[in-house]
């Protein structure tokens, strides 16, 4: 298992699209090194999303691990896990 937590500023509801990517590329890489293969599934959790930010937030992060996955091998589609603690 591999954990990154990052704080955000106040108020900030999305995770810059960039910023999302390049973490989740960085943890694919080291998950990678360590087992030799990509993970199957990835679980996300994000904590304090007003809700009527939450399709914005899931559209932008999905869309940025997806890309994070692409990015470590064409084709690599893992199960991704979602979850969101609502404010």
């Amino acid at each position: 298992h591999y954990t990154e937590v990052r704080a955000m500023t106040s108020r900030q509801e999305c995770i810059p699209v960039d910023d999302m990517e390049s973490m989740v590329r960085e943890q694919l890489q080291a998950f990678y090194r360590y087992n030799g293969i990509p993970p199957q599934r990835i679980i996300c959790y994000r904590d304090g999303v007003a809700h009527n930010q939450f399709e914005e937030v899931h559209e932008v992060e999905i869309h940025a691990i997806e890309r994070a996955c692409h990015a470590i091998e064409q084709g690599y589609q893992p199960q991704i896990v979602f979850i969101v603690e609502q404010k």
